[in-house]
């Protein structure tokens, strides 16, 4: 038994040298792949905050702190808020196909299902529909709390991420 322990031994001792490198290159290569992979996902949450800033940029237009009924009237009484509204989240289409990978499913699905469908699209004109003002003033409204819960979500997803 004692020879055995001892070959054994002189074994390894001779393995060791061959193994050791081995070890390391393994362990290099995966912390390597485990950095590579934490840096691709801080890129791509880097890329769905800027695609936040843009959506932001649009969005704080609609007068905070109405309910779309509200918004609803204040369009009907001053026209001159409902086109600079209207032109202006016009620009969410655009934005909805240039940041199609990093844009929030949520809020793509509202501009798809909800907004889109509200105005009339001609030869590269948009033209909110005359019956879509209660409808335009409830999915700014929509917008506005969505876009409130994305900058909730990508806040909390940025602290996992950093820790």
């Amino acid at each position: 038994m004692r020879e055995l322990i001892s070959q054994f031994l002189l074994l390894m001792g001779n393995l060791a040298p061959a193994v050791i490198p081995l070890i390391a290159v393994y362990l290099g290569w995966k912390l390597s792949s485990l950095s590579e992979r934490r840096k691709r996902s801080l890129e791509v949450l880097e890329k769905q905050f800027e695609a936040f800033r843009k959506l932001k940029e649009v969005l704080d237009n609609i007068p905070r702190g109405v309910t779309g009924e509200e918004l609803a009237a204040r369009m009907k009484t001053e026209p001159e808020l409902l086109d600079s509204l209207k032109h202006r989240l016009v620009r969410l289409f655009g934005l909805r196909r240039e940041l199609v990978p990093h844009l929030d499913q949520k809020i793509a699905s509202l501009i798809d299902r909800q907004f889109f469908p509200l105005f009339r699209c001609e030869t590269g004109s948009y033209q909110l529909r005359r019956d879509a003002i209660e409808a335009f003033a409830k999915c700014c409204e929509e917008l506005v709390v969505e876009i409130e819960s994305l900058k909730e979500r990508l806040a909390a997803l940025y602290r996992k991420r950093i820790k």
